[in-house]
């Protein structure tokens, strides 16, 4: 939708799923943007605003790369800060079609070449955030019948070989329906 990303950095968003829209919340005015004009792709940036207003309550300054960049965002969609510790986030809204591994390596290729930039000697900490484990990977089961996520594990286990980064996944759910 043109014009969806000024909108959401000019505002507080709310998901109001009961009547399909989302309301972006200004100084100055109240907007409403509904679910059947947006395309399957803007969902990325609501849920980008959607994080970082998490985020925000719980205490950290948020930086939303993404939205401010769109495109050219180096792989990094938030940068959160707490007292001294910064967090380089990405998010992945994933409605549609769950995480593969080739997806996993092109957001570590693209996010690598900012952290390399941001690298000042201390441990880096990245964070790629989905709704749901579900909703985000495949799951199998394990000898003891829990479900484990192949490709989450894949992910997380790129922390033995890139010292410098620590990875981790976190969910923050958004219900849009």
């Amino acid at each position: 939708m043109k014009g969806l990303g000024s909108r959401l950095r000019s505002g507080t968003l709310t998901i109001e799923p009961d009547f399909a829209r989302i309301k972006i919340v200004s100084d100055s005015q109240e907007d409403f943007v509904y679910f059947y004009e947006m395309k399957e792709s803007d969902w990325g940036f609501v849920y980008e605003k959607y994080v970082a207003q998490v985020l925000t309550n719980e205490g950290y300054d948020v930086l939303a790369q993404g939205l401010e960049k769109g495109f050219c965002d180096c792989g990094i969609d938030l940068i959160a800060k707490k007292s001294r510790n910064s967090i380089f986030i990405q998010c992945k809204f994933t409605a549609k079609s769950k995480l593969s591994h080739r997806k996993i390596e092109s957001i570590l290729y693209k996010a690598s070449s900012f952290l390399t930039k941001m690298y000042e000697g201390d441990k880096l900490e990245f964070w790629l955030v989905v709704p749901s484990l579900e909703k985000a990977f495949s799951s199998k089961k394990s000898p003891l019948g829990r479900n484990t996520y192949p490709v989450a594990d894949y992910f997380l286990s790129k922390n033995t070989m890139q010292s410098k980064v620590r990875l981790s996944i976190r969910e923050i759910e958004m219900v849009r329906d």
